[in-house]
Formats: C-alpha cells, structure tokens, sequence
C-alpha cells in the first residue's frame, strides 16, 4: 500500500542523510541513485533528486549533476 512506499522513501532520505552528515557525499549520493533506479518514478522521489544534484554539485561533478537533472526538468 502507499504507506509502505512513504516510510520507504523516509528511510531511504534518512540513510541518504545520515551518510551525507558524516562527510560520505558520494555514498549518500549513489545510496539515493539506486532507490530511484530501482523503483517506479513517484512524486516523492523528487526530493530525492534534488538532493543528489546538490550533491553532485558540491561534489563538482558538473555534467552528473546536469544529467540527473534533466531527468525532472
């Protein structure tokens, strides 16, 4: 049910998070690649592309960052 998919994606954003927070950008980066690899496009995982352009962009990998984006632009 849709409950299930919302308490996946929390912790999906949480463990992304957690390993941001401990400096692990790349980590938290392709944590949150996978998931929206893996799973049927849905709304909340816009979130999670934000994120990963951020962090790419943080990460100065320009072009990654710009191809991610492109997927919700």
């Amino acid at each position: 049910g849709k409950l299930v998919a919302k308490d996946d994606v929390k912790e999906h954003m949480e463990q992304a998070q957690a390993l941001y927070d401990m400096g692990e950008v790349e980590a938290a980066v392709s944590r949150l690649k996978t998931w929206v690899d893996n799973t049927a496009y849905n709304e909340s995982q816009d979130r999670a592309y934000e994120l990963i352009v951020t962090w790419l962009l943080q990460l100065k990998k320009y072009n990654e960052a710009k191809r991610v984006a492109s997927y919700f632009i």
